[in-house]
C-alpha cells in the first residue's frame, strides 16, 4: 500500500510541469496595457523620423519600460547619419525625449556590451584583417 501511494505521488509530481490553466497571468496585464496605448509603433516611428528631418531612417523601434513608464524607443539615423534615440509616448504620440549618440553607443544599447572589447554578437571584438 505504501508503494502504491508513493508511486501515485511521484506520477503526480512528474506531471506537475505539464499543465495549462485557464487564466494566463500575463494576458490581463497585456490587455490592460493595450487599453492605454493610443499610438501604434508605426506612427511612433513616423513621428520620430519627421522630428529628425528628411531622409531619416529608423534602424530599430520597440515598446519598453523606462523610468516607470511604458514608452516607444525609436533608434534612427538622421539625414547626416547621426544616431538618435527618440522616446515617444504610446498614450498620446508626443515626443518625450530626443538624444544624439554615437553609432557605437546605439549598437551597444541595442545589442548589449558583453565584454570590454566589443558588443556581443557583432564580431567587433576581433581585429580587422
Amino acid at each position: 500500500m505504501n508503494d502504491m501511494a508513493g508511486s501515485s505521488h511521484s506520477s503526480t509530481i512528474s506531471n506537475a510541469d505539464n499543465f495549462t490553466g485557464s487564466i494566463s497571468i500575463f494576458q490581463p496585464i497585456i490587455n490592460e496595457f493595450k487599453s492605454y496605448i493610443k499610438t501604434s509603433l508605426t506612427d511612433a516611428i513616423s513621428t520620430a523620423e519627421q522630428s529628425l528631418g528628411n531622409n531619416a531612417t529608423t534602424l530599430a523601434a520597440f515598446i519598453h519600460p523606462e523610468r516607470e513608464y511604458i514608452v516607444y524607443n525609436v533608434f534612427s539615423l538622421d539625414a547626416n547619419n547621426i544616431a538618435q534615440k527618440v522616446i515617444v509616448d504610446p498614450g498620446n504620440g508626443n515626443i518625450l525625449s530626443s538624444q544624439q549618440m554615437s553609432f557605437m553607443e546605439m549598437m551597444i544599447m541595442l545589442h548589449g556590451d558583453s565584454d570590454k572589447s566589443g558588443p556581443h554578437g557583432m564580431g567587433m571584438d576581433k581585429p580587422w584583417p
